[in-house]
């Protein structure tokens, strides 16, 4: 091999990894924050549909931000569970008590009327991810929604 062909092959090598590492770490990458988070986010127990044996009627995720976007977005999910045979209360009260037993530990620093928060630390640049759980009973009762319990993972 010639010292031209070593430096050629050299120079398509190192612009190759650096187009990968330009990929993997921009906006919309694999290697991003936000996309490390999102990924964690749908990883927790708590972000499981079906759970406890009952499908979600509603299921909003916001992913990471895009190559394209303007600015820096937080991901969450949030998913919508019904069960008309115990109601809304109680079937927060289940997700709550499977959410103590997967590991979430009740934030009493935060109250907010019909809502569970709880923290626990993850190793993200943030430090803690937050699991709400809430009834949703203060809207219109013609709401696709009303009636349910909400578990927001963010």
């Amino acid at each position: 091999m010639t010292r031209r062909t070593a430096l050629m092959l050299g120079g398509a090598g190192a612009l190759a990894v650096s187009g990968v590492a330009t990929w993997a770490y921009m906006p919309g990458g694999y290697l991003t924050r936000d996309a490390r988070w999102f990924r964690a986010i749908k990883a927790d127990p708590m972000a499981s549909n079906p759970l406890l044996g009952r499908t979600a009627v509603r299921v909003r995720e916001h992913g990471p931000a895009g190559l394209f976007d303007i600015k820096r977005t937080t991901p969450w999910i949030d998913h919508y569970f019904r069960d008309d045979s115990i109601g809304p209360h109680t079937l927060a009260e289940e997700l709550i008590t499977h959410a103590q037993k997967v590991g979430w530990t009740h934030d009493t620093t935060i109250s907010i009327d019909n809502s569970w928060t709880a923290r626990r630390e993850h190793n993200n640049p943030d430090g803690t991810m937050t699991l709400t759980i809430m009834t949703i009973t203060d809207i219109n009762p013609t709401s696709f929604i009303y009636g349910t319990a909400a578990v927001t993972l963010h």
